[in-house]
């Protein structure tokens, strides 16, 4: 049964391995994302194509109060992304969300998240040592090797 438990895990952990490699190749692909306009994406689009809020509420069937009150929505990121999928076909535009990595990618998040899970452990471990005048200094190459064990075989999700 633990056999059994293990082969399972190992066979997601590597399917997650899989699905990271292509999702990080995708995110590669794409071009800089450029940051949200303080006033919104519907709103600068909006204005840089010279539609007014009642030629742009037309379009998408609404009220202008209507039309007014998702740009305030956008603004304050409390829109819906079926309401931002309508203001962007008002606008003759395809709406596009991705999610980017903080780290740079996928990869290096998780690589970030066993290394935390590493110091975590090895600040106890290092106090313990400390107390025993035992504390043994970790090399870089050892490091790394011990951030690649954690990455594909210990659950750094957990550790928080």
């Amino acid at each position: 049964m633990l056999f059994r438990r293990w082969r399972l895990e190992m066979a997601q952990r590597q399917a997650a391995e899989r699905a990271r490699r292509v999702v990080d190749a995708r995110l590669a692909s794409l071009p800089s994302i450029p940051p949200t306009p303080p006033s919104g994406w519907i709103r600068a689009i909006r204005t840089a194509l010279g539609m007014t809020q009642r030629e742009f509420a037309e379009r998408m069937g609404v009220t202008a109060q209507s039309a007014s009150q998702l740009e305030a929505s956008e603004r304050d990121q409390k829109i819906r992304v079926d309401s931002l999928r309508k203001a962007a076909d008002a606008l003759n535009c395809d709406l596009a969300y991705v999610l980017v990595p903080r780290e740079g990618s996928l990869e290096d998040t998780v690589r970030a998240q066993a290394a935390a899970v590493l110091n975590k452990r090895r600040t106890s471990v290092d106090r313990t040592m400390g107390l025993e005048d035992q504390r043994a200094p970790l090399t870089d190459a050892a490091r790394d090797a011990i951030v690649d064990l954690l990455m594909s075989d210990y659950p750094i999700w957990h550790d928080r």
